[in-house]
C-alpha cells in the first residue's frame, strides 16, 4: 500500500487538534507568501496525521476507519522486553527534540533540528550495520544537511542513560506530542521572519529538510499499524467463517 497522508487526516479537521489559521503579512513578497502557505497546508497535514497515529497508538481508533485496534493488541506486538533499544532511541529523540523547542530564535532553532536529525539518522545507520560506509563518506565530503552557522563537535541528539523501565507506547505517544509541537513551531516562527530577508526562504528549506525524516518516522509507524490491523483482519474473519465451518 502507499501512503498519503491526507488518507489519514480527518476529513473535517477537528478544531481540538490545535491547527494553525494563516495569518500573512500583506507585505511578504508572493514567492515567500506561496511559501508560508505551502509551510502552513504541510504543518496542518502533519498535525492531523500525527493526532490519527497517537489514537492509533493509544488503542482509540479504527485503522481506516475499518478495523478496532486494542491496547491489548499493540501490548502483543510491542513488548517492551522486545522494544527496549528502539523505545531509548525513540525517547531520546524525543527528548532532544524538546530541547531544541527551547530555541527561540526561529533560524537557529530550525538548523539545530536540521542537526539533530542528521545526528539521529546517522547514528541509526550505523547501528543498523551501515556505520562504516557512513563513515568514510561523510569523512570525504561534508554533509549538505550540515550547518555551516553550527559549531563543530556541537552535538543535539542526546543519548539517554535511563535505570527505569520505559514503556514503548508511552514513549511513542510522548514522541508525537513534540513532533506536533515541533509542526506548530515550524509555522508559528515562519510569520515571525522578516520579508525582505533571504532568511525566510532559508527557513522554509530546512524545514523541508527536517519534514523528510521526520515523515520516514511517521511512515515507519503507520505501517506497523498497519501490518496489526491486517493480521486483526484476519482474526476477525478467521472467527466469523468459522461459524459456518468454512
Amino acid at each position: 500500500m502507499s501512503y498519503n497522508e491526507t488518507i489519514y487526516s480527518p476529513l473535517s479537521p477537528n478544531p481540538a487538534f490545535g491547527l494553525i489559521s494563516p495569518s500573512i503579512n500583506s507585505n511578504v513578497p508572493e514567492s515567500l507568501e506561496r511559501s508560508y502557505e505551502s509551510l502552513l497546508e504541510l504543518s496542518n497535514k502533519r498535525i492531523a496525521l500525527l493526532h490519527y497515529l497517537k489514537s492509533c497508538h493509544e488503542g482509540n481508533a479504527f485503522f481506516l476507519n475499518g478495523v478496532a485496534i486494542s491496547l491489548e493488541d499493540l501490548a502483543q506486538n510491542y513488548e517492551n522486553d522486545k522494544m527496549k533499544k528502539r523505545t531509548l532511541s525513540l525517547f531520546s529523540l524525543g527528548l532532544s527534540i524538546g530541547n531544541i523547542l527551547l530555541i527561540s530564535n526561529p533560524n537557529d532553532f530550525v538548523k539545530a533540528y536540521t542537526q539533530l536529525m542528521f545526528e539521529y539518522e546517522t547514528r541509526r545507520d550505523s547501528k543498523s550495520g551501515a556505520g562504516e560506509k557512513m563513515k568514510q563518506i561523510f569523512s570525504r565530503r561534508p554533509s549538505k544537511d550540515s550547518t555551516q552557522s553550527i559549531s563543530a563537535g556541537t552535538t543535539y541528539y542526546e543519548i539517554s542513560q535511563i535505570s527505569i523501565e520505559l514503556d514503548y507506547l508511552q514513549t511513542v505517544t510522548a514522541l508525537i506530542d513534540v513532533m506536533v509541537a515541533s509542526y506548530e513551531k515550524f509555522a508559528e516562527d515562519a510569520q515571525s521572519l522578516d520579508s525582505g530577508n533571504s532568511s525566510s526562504q532559508q527557513y522554509v528549506d530546512h524545514v523541508i529538510r527536517v519534514d523528510i525524516r521526520l515523515k520516514k518516522i511517521i511512515l515507519s509507524m503507520l505501517k506497523e499499524i498497519e501490518e496489526i490491523a491486517k493480521a486483526k483482519l484476519k482474526e476477525v474473519l478467521h472467527e466469523d467463517l468459522s461459524i459456518f465451518d468454512v
